[in-house]
């Protein structure tokens, strides 16, 4: 494996981010899946068993902070890629979000036009 200056032995910088980017949707996806399991079950626990509100609670927080975490790592690497003049083409970000690709490469077949052209612009009345 080769980086982008040719030198083997260590990942490129689209190869951390994708593997930041995929573990941030699976985590995001078990976050939020967890919530409607955790929700319902200290809802009835916690009147039986009282330690597993803050249990449950510490749970939850080191996984926000994970989450939170991936998503640095997710902008710090997208954005040294910008830094540099990378740019990611629509393969790339199919493979982490399907469909994410052909959103980008879509181009509207007319540009905007308005009358109003926005803040301090020209104004037809």
């Amino acid at each position: 494996m080769t980086n982008d200056s040719g030198r083997a032995g260590r990942p490129t910088a689209e190869r951390a981010i994708r593997i930041a980017m995929r573990a941030d949707k699976v985590g995001s996806d078990w976050y939020i899946g967890g919530g409607f399991l955790i929700a319902p079950t200290l809802w009835a626990l916690g009147r039986w068993w009282p330690a597993s509100l803050p249990a449950a609670i510490a749970v939850i927080v080191v996984a926000a902070i994970l989450l939170a975490a991936l998503g640095v790592v997710m902008a710090c690497g997208l954005s040294v890629l910008a830094i540099r003049g990378a740019r990611l083409d629509a393969e790339w970000w199919d493979s982490i979000l399907p469909g994410a690709g052909a959103a980008l490469t879509r181009v509207p077949s007319e540009p905007c036009r308005s009358s109003d052209s926005g803040p301090g612009g020209p104004r037809s009345t």
